[in-house]
């Protein structure tokens, strides 16, 4: 190989590689929800066009994180807004979730709620085009599959009177969600039945009485708390005895998570003062206490006079700026920090740990065994976290060392399940 030439100086670097003997699927499996601010686009790079848009989602895509939403320009008309899923993000593999747009309407004095005629249209629209599709002989189109409602312009972090609006606008996606899954899927399409009932409704909030729902009342169905909210084991159990109980029926709740300024060390942060090694566990975090998304409110804040000298200082150090404006050197569409690399290595390390736990339960099937798959890879996420709190933030010689394991248990579960099953149960 060529020697490594810097400024008329040749340096040879001696290198080695190790190739497991394992292929990474193209599916991507955890859903997320990554926000780009499309107003900030034309401060960072001097311009701003539906094409330009596009380049900011597709790349947050090609970095295993799902944007919230495309453009206005495809979100504003729900017609157009559908063929767009069906053309690029129904079937595509490396598309795990899309946030559903929505209208919001006044409600009260100094309130709002999202708007029941915005969902049922968006909802129609969807149901007639998958039915369409199945009737064309698409038999696994489903458009309600990777689909969800985040409503932070109405109840993000909900608080005082806002209580009530989790409420309110969690019965009027239920109700819409009933509506068109009787009409349009019952007894035909058990499957979208299913797929269109579960659409998920993340709310930023822990664990709060207030906020707990039924099939009847509302409330809270998919809960997103920041990561010190899921911190021990007896919070961790609140949320899972409800998922388990089945509180909500065939509605169901899940459990996602985010960060912001808060929290800090010693919990995962994308802060720019922060080490690498915070954002590369998270996802193993996830894996491990069975979380089903994750939530970031913001990677391009750019309304400064350069974004490349001038950082975000709110409570945290570039919170909310995870990329950079490309016009300045050139390129066309945004540049990737170290954080966002870190996150994308940590989806990476998240798909095989999954590729882990289902080869676990394969064996399962074949064999008649019950291995646990939470409980036997346990020994994988020892050292990296206490709870999910990250204390030591120079740990990442333990890190890698625990991700090597996790390769060469990965390798011999895929080539040998029966010897990777006893490894991991050794």
């Amino acid at each position: 190989s060529a020697p490594l030439n810097l400024d008329g100086v040749e340096y040879s670097i001696p290198v080695e590689l190790k190739v497991y003997d394992v292929t990474m699927p193209e599916e991507l499996h955890f859903p997320s929800s990554y926000a780009i601010w499309y107003d900030h686009i034309v401060d960072g790079e001097g311009s701003y066009s539906t094409e330009l848009a596009q380049e900011y989602f597709w790349f947050l895509v090609d970095k295993k994180v799902m944007p919230l939403d495309p453009d206005p320009s495809i979100k504003s008309d729900y017609k157009i807004y559908v063929d767009w899923l069906v053309e690029t993000q129904m079937d595509n593999p490396k598309i795990a979730s899309y946030g559903l747009p929505y209208r919001a309407e006044s409600y009260g004095e100094d309130l709002r709620r999202i708007s029941r005629a915005s969902v049922m249209e968006l909802l129609t629209l969807m149901a007639e085009k998958n039915v369409e599709l199945r009737e064309a002989g698409d038999e696994d189109a489903d458009l309600f599959k990777k689909a969800f409602y985040y409503l932070g312009g109405i109840v993000d972090e909900p608080t005082g009177k806002m209580i009530g609006m989790v409420a309110e606008c969690d019965i009027i996606i239920q109700e819409c969600k009933q509506e068109i899954a009787n009409t349009y899927f019952k007894g035909k399409y058990p499957d979208l039945y299913d797929s269109c009932i579960r659409v998920n409704h993340v709310v930023t909030t822990g664990y709060n009485l207030e906020l707990l729902g039924t099939e009847t009342t509302g409330g809270v169905q998919t809960w997103c708390p920041q990561y010190q909210h899921y911190n021990t084991e007896a919070q961790r159990q609140e949320y899972y005895e409800r998922r388990d109980n089945n509180v909500r029926g065939e509605y169901g709740e899940e459990l996602w998570w985010y960060g912001c300024n808060n929290p800090k060390v010693p919990f995962p942060t994308f802060h720019l003062d922060d080490d690498l090694i915070s954002s590369r566990v998270k996802s193993w975090m996830e894996y491990d206490f069975e979380i089903t998304g994750d939530l970031y409110w913001c990677v391009n804040i750019f309304k400064v006079s350069d974004p490349w000298t001038i950082p975000v200082v709110t409570e945290s150090v570039q919170e909310g700026r995870l990329v950079y404006p490309g016009a300045k050197y050139g390129i066309y569409g945004p540049i990737s920090t170290l954080r966002l690399e870190s996150i994308r290595e940590s989806r990476e390390d998240y798909e095989c740990l999954l590729l882990i736990g289902n080869a676990i339960d394969a064996y399962n099937q074949a064999n008649g065994t019950d291995y646990d798959d939470q409980e036997i890879m346990d020994y994988l996420f020892d050292d990296l976290y206490d709870d999910t709190a990250v204390p030591e933030r120079d740990n990442a010689e333990v890190f890698y060392e625990q991700r090597l394991q996790m390769l060469e248990v990965l390798e011999q579960i895929t080539l040998d399940p029966a010897a990777g099953i006893a490894t991991l149960n050794g």
